[in-house]
């Protein structure tokens, strides 16, 4: 569990934290939660930078995080992300897929209602909707929009699914071996992103 020597970072991390190495980043004091179970662990505000030096990091994965910063942040983050990813590194990120969503909404939302607390108090699917997309996040994103973020900080990037690599990559492969992934009932965006 201590790891194998690389950078790892897990960016917006909360409490949902990975070992193996991994240094979990986030911006809540949750120093004393990950000593007392065994984590790695550094209080950082990723919208102000990231503390690691150019081409230092093997590995960057962000689950249900990114949607929490706007999109002159989360530009600029994977922007920073680009400067400290290593040549031959990946990234993966996984946030509520708008375009699923919304195909949701014109059918039915309510079996999102176990994952969310405001979609299950809500009677209407616009209450459903609004609770999965836009309560407590700051952006929304459709493959097409996070591709292209991604695209314009500089990666090769692709849509993929759960649990799933897309492409034969050994770092897209480890942080699918190590890191915790949620399917979130099928309603997760995922990709993955290389340095070009």
């Amino acid at each position: 569990l201590e790891g194998d020597g690389k950078v790892k970072i897990n960016i917006g991390s909360f409490t949902t934290m990975t070992p193996f190495g991994w240094v979990n980043l986030d911006m809540q004091d949750l120093g004393q939660w990950a000593a007392q179970h065994g984590y790695k662990y550094h209080r950082c505000d990723a919208r102000a930078g990231l503390p690691y030096l150019t081409q230092t990091v093997d590995l960057a994965f962000m689950h249900h995080a990114f949607e929490h910063l706007t999109y002159a942040e989360g530009a600029s983050l994977l922007k920073d992300l680009r400067r400290v990813i290593k040549p031959d590194g990946a990234l993966r990120i996984a946030v509520p897929n708008a375009g699923h969503l919304m195909n949701g909404y014109l059918t039915n939302l309510s079996k999102y209602d176990d994952m969310n607390e405001g979609c299950a108090k809500s009677v209407t699917d616009a209450g459903k909707l609004h609770a999965l997309l836009w309560a407590g996040h700051a952006s929304v994103y459709d493959s097409e929009t996070l591709l292209r973020a991604l695209r314009e900080a500089g990666f090769r990037a692709e849509q993929t699914t759960f649990r799933q690599a897309a492409e034969d990559h050994p770092g897209t492969k480890q942080i699918l071996a190590e890191a915790l992934e949620m399917d979130y009932g099928g309603s997760s965006l995922v990709v993955d992103a290389w340095p070009k």
